[in-house]
C-alpha cells in the first residue's frame, strides 16, 4: 500500500533528515534506498489522476482507466485489486477519508459518472456503475457484494433482441448516512433517503424515504428509525 503526501520521520528531502528512530539517530543507507523505491512507485501509481489527495493510499493490482477523469480526496484508501474507470461526462469522484475495499468495481460506463461523498465505506466485491449517474452521500456504509446499477434494458418489443432495444438511464441517489446491507441491489431511478437502512439481500426498486428501515425483494419500508428511539 502506497501513501501520498504523508510526512513521516525517515524521509530525506533536500538534505534535511527526518529520522524514523528519533532525533539522535541516523537513517541507514538501506532505509534511504527503500524510501526512494517507495517514492518511485508512488509517483508511478498515482501519475495521471485528475487529483490524488494528501495522505491517500492505493493498493497493489489496482486497475485505473481514464485516470484524468478520476479524483481521489485526502486520506482515502483504495485496497488491492480495485477497478476504477472514470470514462464519463462527470468522471469518478471519491471524497476524503473513504475506504474502497478489495475487488470492488467503480465503472462510470461512459455515462454521467459516479460521485462518492466523504467518510464513506465501500465493502469488498461491490459493483457500482455510472451510466445514468450514481451519487453516494457522505458517512455511508455500503456492505460487500452490493450492486448499484443506474440503467435498465428496454424490452417492450418481442420482435427485436433485448440487447438491441436500448436502455433507460434515470440515475441513482443515495443520501448521507445510509447503510446498505450485504448483497443489496439498487436499480435505476431509485433514491434512498438520508439515514435509511436497507436489509441484506434486498432489491431496491422504488424510492425509500429518509430514516427508513426497508428490506425484502422488492424492498419495502418496515418502519421508521424514529420509532425505534421513541
Amino acid at each position: 500500500m502506497v501513501g501520498l503526501g504523508t510526512k513521516r520521520e525517515g524521509d530525506v528531502r533536500g538534505g534535511e533528515s527526518l529520522s524514523c528512530a528519533g532525533p539522535n539517530e541516523t537513517i541507514s543507507g538501506e532505509g534511504v534506498r527503500l524510501n526512494m523505491l517507495s517514492r518511485l512507485r508512488l509517483s508511478i501509481v498515482t501519475r495521471g489522476y485528475r487529483s490524488f489527495g494528501e495522505g491517500s493510499s492505493i493498493g497493489r493490482g489496482v486497475r485505473s482507466l481514464n485516470r484524468g477523469q478520476i479524483s481521489i480526496g485526502e486520506y482515502s484508501r483504495i485496497d488491492d485489486g480495485v477497478y476504477l474507470n472514470g470514462l464519463s461526462q462527470r468522471g469518478l469522484e471519491i471524497g476524503d477519508r473513504c475506504q474502497i475495499r478489495y475487488g470492488t468495481f467503480l465503472d462510470c460506463w461512459k455515462g454521467l459518472g459516479i460521485s462518492i461523498g466523504s467518510d464513506t465505506y465501500i465493502g469488498p466485491m461491490c459493483i457500482i456503475q455510472g451510466q445514468g449517474g450514481t451519487r453516494i452521500g457522505s458517512n455511508c456504509l455500503i456492505a460487500g457484494h452490493t450492486y448499484i446499477v443506474p440503467s435498465n434494458h428496454v424490452f417492450s418489443s418481442v420482435e427485436k433482441p433485448i440487447r438491441r432495444q436500448g436502455e433507460t438511464r434515470r440515475g441513482i441517489e443515495i443520501g448521507d448516512d445510509v447503510w446498505l446491507g450485504a448483497g443489496t441491489k439498487v436499480l435505476d431511478g431509485v433514491t434512498v433517503g438520508q439515514g435509511s437502512v436497507i436489509g441484506a439481500g434486498s432489491v431496491v426498486t422504488r424510492d425509500i424515504p429518509d430514516f427508513s428501515v426497508a428490506y425484502g425483494v422488492p424492498a419495502r419500508v418496515a418502519r421508521k428509525r424514529e420509532e425505534e428511539s421513541a
